[in-house]
């Protein structure tokens, strides 16, 4: 029994650093976009700051789930320690009311983050 215990922690003393996880490589602010209550008719704006904390370059693409979503750039490679921003757009028809309830697709070279669902939240008056 004390050889397992021995060799287990000999093993895990020799295992490299990037295995244990250190907090995220990448950070979305914010972490979902809430933009209120609008007018019909009217647009609301966001910017998403993506922020690369790993140390390899990092594709982010984003794909609006709807034509009442646009983004620009579609597409940004964030260097190692920096930022990249995404302009984002919500169109209200003017006939449309009541809460909304969209999302963007966000997509990643980063492994375990290939790919999730950005929330747009708010309210249509």
């Amino acid at each position: 029994m004390k050889v397992i215990f021995t060799v287990c922690i000999c093993l895990f003393m020799a295992c490299p650093s990037q295995i244990f996880a250190e907090g995220p490589t990448l950070t979305f602010s914010p972490r979902e976009w809430q933009f209120g209550r609008i007018q019909p008719g009217t647009r609301a704006f966001l910017t998403l700051h993506v922020t690369n904390h790993s140390d390899r370059d990092v594709t982010v693409s984003v794909i609006p789930m709807c034509d009442c979503l646009s983004t620009g750039p579609s597409k940004l490679v964030i260097r190692p320690a920096a930022q990249g921003d995404f302009r984002f757009s919500f169109l209200a028809e003017k006939d449309e009311r009541g809460p909304v309830k969209e999302s963007y697709i966000i997509q990643t070279s980063q492994k375990g983050l290939e790919f999730f669902y950005y929330k747009v939240l708010g309210v249509i008056r």
